[in-house]
Formats: C-alpha cells, sequence, structure tokens
C-alpha cells in the first residue's frame, strides 16, 4: 500500500523541497494551498507547482 500524505504548500523553497523529500522516500503527496492574499500570489503557487511536476 502506498503511503499518502498532504502537505500544505506555500510556494516557497521549504514546502518544495519537502515535497520532492517525501516523494524520494515513497510517499504519494498531495499538496494543498490556502489563499491568505499574502504577496506571493496564487501565480507563484501555480508556477512552483509546475516546477515540482517536471522535478519529481
Amino acid at each position: 500500500m502506498e503511503k499518502e500524505v498532504l502537505l500544505m504548500y506555500s510556494g516557497g523553497l521549504d514546502s518544495f523541497l519537502s515535497c520532492i523529500r517525501l516523494v524520494n522516500q515513497g510517499y504519494k503527496v498531495y499538496l494543498i494551498h490556502f489563499d491568505n492574499g499574502s504577496c506571493i500570489g496564487t501565480e507563484n503557487i501555480q508556477i512552483g507547482a509546475q516546477r515540482l511536476q517536471k522535478k519529481i
């Protein structure tokens, strides 16, 4: 049975690297993001998620 985890994804380096590490450890990772109106913006989150797809 595949291990699954829900990861809060901010789009920053910490959540990006956490996702990669979890995948490398055999987890199926689901990303969740809460748009609180901060300056990073949803567009940057989508770009980061696309980078993850290419990386893993």
